[in-house]
């Protein structure tokens, strides 16, 4: 927590605005080592009986003295993590504390202490008020009218839902909205999730997350849950409430992040069924952390818009959920796979190319026009020369991404957080905050709601390092994009015997391991890779980055930044896309620097003109593909075709 503070403070000193008491940017710091084995040696040495399951480790009560007398919960370890959870009385801690203070008992005994438990904000959830006028409209499901009801379940499109089944949950009523409460271990009511009626044309309702910033141990779930080992997992309310209606176990969680600290009350579930609809990414991704072993996927192409679109699709009395949730599929060996398992997704592929094609850059529509789009599990690599803009690019790159929900993991080795962060919000406001100084905390709360994380590191550093950091931050964050920014700073350091190694050898492993994390963990990864010493007249190639041929033979896209001098000695930029794996589409992208706002994002100039060009444009042939590019683009591509024959050859 105090390096999220410094973040924040040193890019509030370089703005020149004062401090102030804020949550700030994370980063991952001080990432522990935590072996299994090692756990349950130190339980064992303390007598301590356990259970070990397909995520925690359980112990029946608190070893380290819970709040509670007596305890009225189970204590569990994450075996990935060593996130500890008590479910007694809500505490969390980190396994290096919990280690230290077993240790202690065994030496002093009776005599120490009283635990003083670590404080760990971000396995906990922030609360933040539920708005007044939204809990003023609803009343308890079992004292609302029937015509309040009725009204509202007929404006949400779940008709098939019982007064019964919302009373149960504890649901709040309203004329065009349900509130659908999230306990905590003690069954505490801790946010709400609110069902309204939709905007657009589809027929599910719009959802939201009430009363909470973070969900730490929070879930929705139904009553029949608890009463079994089998359950199944959705993704929306809607979806919950469908399988209640017929008394189906079910839990809805977020598609895209599964916090750590719900892990623990998931254990005894020896069958999952995920049923997500098209979110067929984000469910493997839930699914490895749960563990492959226990869960099923429901695949099925006419399931994938999940229960209540199944619902909706027929009469509701005549479709019995249960047979669809027979059809969900086992999770087999990540490595072995036959065509009857890849069919519903190639069919996917087929009808939703668009989804298929990746998520689009809002800020670079030539790029995602090129390249498709950013897609899950691909391998990215960025080269250009020293002081291009590589970084610069980069960050804005990926803040388009994020901005968009995509969880991001920055690693910058040559240039400090701080400075990052301060790029990063300056292109998120589109402005220069240091002359707009009363607009800094307008941009910077909306900074801090983005699933933004930095690797706090600076120089060199071993690759065992890096990767231990970056996967405790996947595991933790799932994390759908990580930036390497620059591989170069991997090769210096390492194991004892690195020093006998080639650095291309071991340039080699670098790209090998990224290779392997982005395809285990369907995480994109860029990495940028300084070019060879060329020849400052030559153009850049897939050949000139540094290093053996694996870089280019490993990558799905290669960019790269290329400079043209023109004959006024003045400098214009390019991003050329040299590889395409997946469509094999390239292209160049003209890159237009901004220096207030350190974008590179092309305004649009409408030319003022005047009646002769008018009249001289009409003349013009109306097969002159050029001229719908605009003035500015075909003279800048006019220059590359000049500038840059090498690289068109």
């Amino acid at each position: 927590m105090a390096s999220h503070r410094r973040v924040i403070y040193l890019a509030r000193r370089m703005f020149g605005v004062s401090s102030a008491s804020r949550t700030t940017i994370q980063s991952v710091t001080d990432v522990p080592t935590v072996y299994v084995s090692r756990m349950k040696y130190i339980l064992e040495g303390n007598r301590l009986p356990f259970e070990d399951g397909f995520t925690c480790l359980t112990v029946p009560t608190c070893p380290v003295g819970c709040e509670q007398k007596p305890p009225k919960g189970k204590f569990f370890i994450n075996k990935t993590t060593g996130l500890f959870v008590c479910h007694a009385c809500g505490q969390t801690g980190s396994w290096r504390w919990l280690e230290k203070r077993l240790m202690d008992q065994t030496k002093n005994g009776a005599s120490l202490n009283p635990p003083s438990f670590p404080h760990n904000e971000s396995s906990k959830s922030q609360s933040e008020p539920v708005p007044e006028n939204i809990m003023s409209r609803c009343e308890p499901a079992s004292i609302v009218t029937n015509k309040v009801l009725n009204k509202c379940l007929q404006k949400l499109n779940i008709e098939h839902v019982q007064r019964e089944h919302l009373a149960l949950l504890g649901a709040l009523v309203g004329p065009a909205e349900i509130l659908l409460p999230l306990r905590g271990p003690c069954q505490n009511i801790g946010a709400w999730k609110h069902l309204y009626q939709s905007s657009d044309e589809t027929k599910n309702p719009a959802e939201a997350l009430l009363g909470v910033k973070s969900l730490g141990q929070l879930l929705l779930s139904n009553e029949e849950a608890w009463k079994t080992d089998k359950v199944a997992l959705v993704a929306s309310g809607a979806d919950l409430l469908a399988l209640t209606s017929q008394k189906i176990p079910a839990i809805c969680l977020d598609s895209q992040h599964l916090p750590q600290e719900v892990l623990p009350r998931l254990e005894h579930f020896k069958t999952i069924s995920i049923w997500f609809g098209e979110h067929q990414l984000q469910a493997k991704r839930v699914a490895r952390k749960l563990g492959i072993s226990r869960c099923k996927m429901i695949r099925a192409p006419e399931l994938l818009n999940g229960p209540h679109s199944v619902l909706l699709a027929k009469e509701p009395n005549s479709v019995k959920l249960s047979a669809q949730l027979q059809q969900a599929e086992n999770l087999t060996h990540p490595a072995v796979v036959s065509f009857s398992t890849l069919r519903g997704e190639v069919l996917d592929a087929v009808t939703r190319r668009d989804a298929s094609r990746g998520m689009p850059w809002s800020r670079f529509p030539q790029l995602t026009a090129t390249l498709g789009g950013f897609r899950d599990g691909e391998l990215t690599v960025m080269t250009g020369p020293t002081g291009s803009g590589k970084t610069t690019f980069l960050s804005e790159y990926s803040l388009d991404l994020c901005m968009q929900g995509m969880s991001t993991l920055w690693g910058s080795f040559e240039i400090r957080n701080t400075r990052l962060a301060k790029t990063m919000l300056t292109q998120m406001a589109g402005m220069n905050l240091e002359t707009n100084l009363n607009r800094f905390d307008e941009f910077a709360d909306k900074m801090e709601q983005l699933p933004l994380y930095f690797l706090d590191f600076h120089g060199q550093q071993p690759l065992k390092t890096v990767l231990n950091a970056v996967n405790h931050a996947q595991y933790v964050y799932d994390l759908g994009h990580v930036i390497i920014d620059n591989v170069q700073f991997m090769l210096g350091l390492g194991d004892s015997e690195s020093k006998f190694i080639d650095r291309f050898y071991r340039q080699d492993q670098v790209i090998q391991a990224f290779r392997a994390f982005a395809s285990a963990t369907n995480c994109h990864v860029t990495l940028v890779i300084h070019p060879r010493k060329e020849r400052a007249d030559e153009d850049l190639t897939s050949n000139s980055i540094f290093g053996s041929a694996k870089a280019s033979q490993e990558a799905d896209n290669i960019l790269i930044i290329q400079i043209t001098t023109t004959a006024d000695k003045k400098q214009r930029k390019f991003l050329q896309v040299a590889k395409n794996r997946y469509t094999g589409e390239l292209g160049l992208m003209p890159l237009s620097f901004n220096r207030e706002s350190l974008s590179f994002v092309r305004k649009k100039v409408v030319p003022k003109v005047n009646d002769a060009e008018k009249s001289e444009e009409k003349k013009e042939p109306e097969n002159n593909d050029l001229t719908k590019l605009g003035k500015s683009k075909v003279d800048d591509f006019e220059l590359f075709l000049k500038t840059h024959a090498n690289v068109l050859k």
